[in-house]
């Protein structure tokens, strides 16, 4: 669980997969993508283990040949399938493993960051979550709230400050009114960059189309 709010709160989005279905998911290791089903995966992310599976193994061995990602939190796992008889070899996973803290494991992600949603004093935002999907030449990006709010409070206006991986011109799309416009948005960094207005129960949802564009040099206005 712990695990969990780490990634969701600090805007990290994460599919989950089971040990027990790798063998029929598992499609290949290439250039440093793990195919996981209809999903290619650059980093794999190991909890704290006793037992792991040989499957597991031969999934993680090939992701790091082929360039990918793993991140093992805590202690290596002791033992295969569960059998004390079969030990395992922490030879090639030991440059794998951090600290199962939250702070070691999102420095760990930082590299891989597609999105953010940055307070205004440029603090991370970890209330909110978010999805990003892909549709070829564009993406959607959905913004909600994931946290209770106090019911008596009155509401507070925010900025948020998001940004997202890439080049892209920014659409807001409405769901309550219909509507939609394009948003002033600034690419710094190879990262599209923008703020939004928030008030506590706010969603937001934005489609993102790709563009070839050099970093701004000034900001260009905010939404």
């Amino acid at each position: 669980e712990n695990i969990i709010n780490w990634l969701l709160f600090t805007n990290f989005d994460f599919d989950f997969i089971a040990e027990s279905m790798i063998d029929d998911l598992y499609k290949g290791s290439q250039e440093k993508y793990s195919i996981l089903g209809n999903m290619k995966y650059e980093v794999l992310i190991v909890p704290q283990l006793i037992t792991i599976r040989k499957s597991t193994i031969n999934l993680l061995k090939e992701h790091m040949e082929k360039g990918g990602k793993i991140i093992i939190l805590g202690d290596l796992p002791q033992i295969i399938d569960g059998d004390y008889n079969k030990k395992f070899n922490s030879t090639f996973f030991c440059g794998c493993v951090i600290n199962n803290t939250k702070y070691d494991l999102i420095d760990a992600l930082e590299p891989y960051r597609q999105v953010d949603i940055l307070n205004k004093d440029k603090s991370r935002n970890e209330n909110y979550l978010n999805q990003l999907r892909d549709e070829g030449k564009c993406k959607w990006l959905f913004i909600a709230r994931g946290k209770p709010v106090e019911t008596l409070k009155l509401p507070e206006e925010k900025v948020l400050t998001v940004s997202v991986k890439g080049s892209y011109e920014v659409w807001y799309y409405d769901t309550i009114t219909g509507e939609k416009y394009k948003i002033n948005a600034n690419i710094e960094n190879q990262k599209t960059i923008f703020n939004q207005i928030a008030y506590e129960h706010d969603s937001f949802l934005y489609r993102l189309i790709k563009k070839e564009i050099k970093d701004s040099v000034k900001p260009t206005g905010n939404s």
